[in-house]
């Protein structure tokens, strides 16, 4: 990528970091507040490793899912 087109999507860049940091940090006041220490850090770090918004919506319904399902006792 040349310098011309480097600087015209920096602000680009910038937004998306702001949004990804302000997204992380909700996530983590309310999994803290709402999940088990070890819910918590799986979602956190899941959040963490993702890299697109259908990824973000898929792992997310997925984690839910495992949340909602009821105990298994053996």
């Amino acid at each position: 990528m040349d310098t011309k087109t480097e600087n015209a999507i920096a602000p680009l860049v910038k937004l998306w970091q702001q949004r990804e940091a302000q997204f992380e940090q909700r996530i983590i006041e309310w999994a803290c507040g709402n999940l088990s220490p070890d819910q918590s850090n799986a979602l956190i770090q899941m959040v963490r490793d993702l890299q697109s918004s259908i990824d973000v919506h898929n792992e997310l319904a997925t984690f839910a899912a495992i949340l909602t399902q009821p105990a298994t006792t053996n």
